[in-house]
């Protein structure tokens, strides 16, 4: 006799990506209606089949696979703990790793998205077409639209890919979010001669120059900030190009690491 929740682990089983709840649902119905056998779960809901997935996590706990939640969606993967052997049967090549210049424009577009070209510089005080070609060419970070201000410049903002790759569910998982969020970024401009400024957050002008890994041309440097007693929420007007966007860059870094294991890949066809 059909389960649904061995209908749900097939499903999850075989698909090539994070499917979500509906999308999931939608599966789970359109089987059971081919399927004179299967004819109970042609109306079954959402709720039914989230209690089907929970209860597949538990089913799975004393073995080498796992469901995650990722990208806002359900997937089957191995444990991290079998990497060794998942990677001496496949031999998986590992995918070029971020560079630092991309994992700190990343960082930015992840945190303040949507956000355009000219705000990214501002914080970086480099060019940053470049690595955001890079970023949108891996498929991490896609053109949302266009900013609703005079030249109607694109703005970015990360994928879904972006979930599935750094281990989210959604944006809310990225550390320290809220307070990240609230950080008041350098305002971007241009000068007469079309050359790109920015007025950082203590009011010094700078020049945005090169692409990365050039030196920029900044103002006085700003002086360094006391450091805040613990528990004590960063003041909203701390420069991101500060301690806030290390921290942000070390933790999308520590989530590439763990992540881009051979042992936790979705099973393939």
């Amino acid at each position: 006799m059909l389960e649904l929740i061995r209908i749900v682990e097939t499903i999850l089983f075989t698909a090539n990506k994070p499917l979500k709840l509906e999308e999931l649902t939608r599966l789970v119905r359109q089987g059971a209606a081919e399927d004179a056998t299967a004819r109970d779960f042609a109306a079954a809901g959402e709720a039914q089949v989230l209690e089907a997935i929970e209860r597949l996590r538990v089913a799975l706990e004393p073995r080498g696979l796992v469901v995650q939640e990722l990208a806002g969606g359900f997937r089957m993967a191995t444990r991290e703990m079998y990497a060794p052997w998942v990677r001496a049967m496949f031999e998986v090549a590992r995918a070029p790793r971020l560079s630092q210049p991309a994992l700190e424009t990343l960082a930015i577009v992840a945190y303040r998205q949507p956000i355009s070209r000219a705000e990214i510089e501002a914080v970086r005080g480099v060019a940053a077409g470049g690595v955001l070609e890079t970023l949108v060419d891996r498929g991490i970070v896609r053109v949302a639209g266009r900013a609703d201000v005079p030249g109607r410049p694109l703005i970015y903002e990360t994928t879904e890919f972006f979930l599935e790759h750094f281990g989210l569910r959604d944006l809310n998982d990225l550390p320290n979010v809220e307070e990240l969020k609230r950080v008041k970024l350098p305002e971007a401009k241009k000068t007469p001669e079309g050359q790109a400024e920015f007025i950082d957050a203590n009011g010094k002008v700078a020049t945005v120059s090169g692409e990365d890994g050039e030196a920029a041309q900044p103002g006085p440097p700003a002086p360094a900030a006391e450091p805040a007693a613990d528990d004590e929420p960063a003041p909203h007007d701390a420069d991101l190009t500060g301690t806030d966007e290390t921290e942000a860059n070390e933790e999308l870094e520590d989530h590439e690491e763990r992540h881009d294991e051979p042992g936790s890949v979705a099973p393939e066809n």
